[in-house]
């Protein structure tokens, strides 16, 4: 009879770890659900070389993607 009450007591300890865990994990979810990622891109320098001379439209799509 001990037995089944040991487990019993063992059965509810990990119940409560697991509703706690549960309840962690439906935080974390709405956190990242409601998380916004904001990017800022800036044209950080010109070319002023003379040998990119003409094509500085090319060399920015090359490196910006455009």
């Amino acid at each position: 009879m001990s037995d089944v009450l040991e487990i019993e007591k063992e059965l509810a300890n990990v119940q409560t770890e697991l509703d706690q865990l549960t309840g962690i994990l439906k935080l974390l979810r709405s956190q990242v659900s409601s998380s916004t990622l904001s990017l800022n891109i800036e044209r950080l320098f010109a070319p002023k070389f003379k040998a990119l001379k003409g094509h500085s439209s090319r060399l920015e799509t090359f490196l910006l993607g455009k």
